[in-house]
């Protein structure tokens, strides 16, 4: 069994040594070694093992004597690579199994020596198309993408609902089926279950919340949210802009968090406005439901209604290498961007397929707020934009720059904050408020995440197998009477 335990500040050296220092001398602790974050967030782990190679056959005294020196163990010599040993620190190993290897390759006596780092070397979905899935991890340009991976290491989004106002969702699809609510409102019959007009709906849809590891297709920004399905055609139809306003209302009124809008119109309209300010105002039991709309494809300034309300999330696209899509509106009203050209996602009649516009980039930025609502559903509407805003990455080598009327760190016209990161999202979410003092008296059986306040006691708590329990540090976490079962998982960060 092993954990990772992750600090709230960053210790000055004395410190650090002093943790480490306290772990190794529980009595129950074998071990305690370093982990590493990379570039793109992940973090990468360290066991106990290293693996060192032999120059010659005969040089198998030399490795059993310096093991012996360090007080490491020789546990098995490979059965395909003969001149390959698998070697395992100790309690009584003096250093970690970085430095442990380093020494026995610095001898100069061994072809190789190198530590076993945990780290996931699969994409960190085993669905079929997510190389496919740029937007969420970037092979090419690996600075380019949303840095979904690294967020779901602490939410997937379970326990929001995110309403899709758009031409319907396909509520069978093979992806989507797990993950979409039974209940749902067409706008043109003012009834449930929603209609199909297009394949729009059900490609916004995939994006937000496409299930996560069922070896099918692709996955969704928040793969463990719910999807609430509010179709309209879209259309230049009669009473359709009213049509849409009653979409709006019936998904803050029926308990969406986030209300996702891929669409625009060419006229402002009072009664779309009010809808609007009903949602922000009222959702959410007075907290406030997010808005998001995507900025237009047209070339030019961002369109209505994304910049009829300061507080809704305007979204832009951007292209695979950074930069915003030549279609993708921009202007003062601009928030944010996200992924908009190639993007893969699920599509009629139980198939996939590459659609681009602010269309597809709005619904990343909708799953990202999933996953923040998730960290911490206590959020209000405001603190949640401020979240996405403050958090956006800089890219595409554009002029941020200090803004009148932007608070949330550097802006552009082109680019808004910047393109969304789920990771740091997801981490200023936790941190904001919403916190716990007490864990008590509980047996975790699925995977839960406490955030805890400056002071957390953890007392009379049993994680079962197969179930994971992190919990989130903002300071001195107490344990009393706490067990990790077999087969069971802990992690403080």
């Amino acid at each position: 069994m092993f954990g990772n335990i992750k600090l709230y500040s960053k210790p000055k050296e004395g410190e650090y040594k002093a943790v480490i220092n306290t772990l190794k001398n529980n009595k129950d602790v074998v071990a305690v070694h370093p982990n590493f974050i990379t570039s793109k967030n992940i973090e990468i782990g360290m066991s106990s093992y290293f693996y060192v190679r032999l120059r010659k056959a005969s040089d198998y005294d030399l490795l059993s004597k310096i093991a012996e020196q360090m007080s490491v163990v020789i546990v098995e010599q490979n059965a395909f690579l003969p001149l390959w040993y698998t070697l395992r620190c100790t309690k009584t190993t003096s250093d970690n199994t970085l430095n442990i290897a380093n020494y026995f390759y610095e001898t100069g006596l061994f072809a190789s020596a190198v530590p076993d780092f945990l780290s996931d070397d699969l994409f960190c979905s085993n669905d079929p198309d997510f190389s496919q899935l740029w937007g969420l991890n970037n092979t090419s340009n690996p600075n380019i993408d949303i840095n979904a991976c690294a967020a779901w290491n602490v939410t997937r989004g379970d326990g929001v609902s995110v309403s899709v106002l758009d031409q319907g969702i396909e509520l069978t699809h093979i992806d989507l089926i797990s993950n979409v609510s039974s209940w749902s409102y067409d706008t043109e019959s003012n009834s449930s279950p929603s209609q199909i007009f297009g394949d729009h709906g059900t490609h916004c849809a995939g994006t937000i919340g496409a299930v996560k590891d069922n070896n099918t297709q692709v996955t969704g920004v928040a793969p463990e949210c719910t999807l609430m399905s509010i179709s309209n055609s879209l259309y230049g139809t009669p009473n359709s802009r009213m049509k849409r306003a009653d979409g709006i209302n019936w998904a803050w009124q029926n308990g969406a968090d986030v209300i996702s809008n891929s669409w625009g119109s060419s006229v402002q309209y009072d009664v779309i406005d009010e809808a609007i300010d009903n949602a922000l105002e009222y959702g959410r039991n007075g907290k406030g439901t997010i808005v998001i709309f995507a900025s237009g494809n047209d070339y030019g300034s961002v369109g209505y209604p994304a910049n009829s309300n300061p507080d809704i999330i305007a979204v832009g696209a951007i292209n695979i290498n950074g930069t915003r899509a030549g279609f993708s509106n921009y202007g003062t009203e601009l928030d944010v961007v996200a992924p908009g050209v190639d993007i893969l996602s699920t599509l009629l009649n139980n198939s996939t397929g590459l659609n681009s516009g602010t269309s597809m980039a709005t619904p990343h930025v909708a799953g990202v707020v999933a996953l923040a609502l998730s960290a911490n559903p206590n959020l209000t509407g405001l603190q949640v934009r401020d979240i996405i805003e403050s958090t956006a990455q800089k890219v595409g080598g554009y002029a941020y720059q200090t803004t009148t009327g932007r608070s949330n760190g550097s802006w552009d016209d082109e680019m808004g904050y910047g393109l969304i990161d789920a990771y740091a999202a997801v981490q200023a979410a936790a941190s904001t408020g919403g916190c716990v003092s007490s864990f008590s008296n509980q047996t975790v059986t699925a995977n839960t995440t406490i955030y805890g306040c400056s002071t957390l006691t953890v007392q009379n708590v049993t994680v079962a197998a197969g179930a994971k329990l992190t919990i989130v540090s903002g300071g001195d976490v107490t344990f009393s009477n706490f067990e990790v079962a077999p087969g069971g998982e802990f992690d403080l960060q």
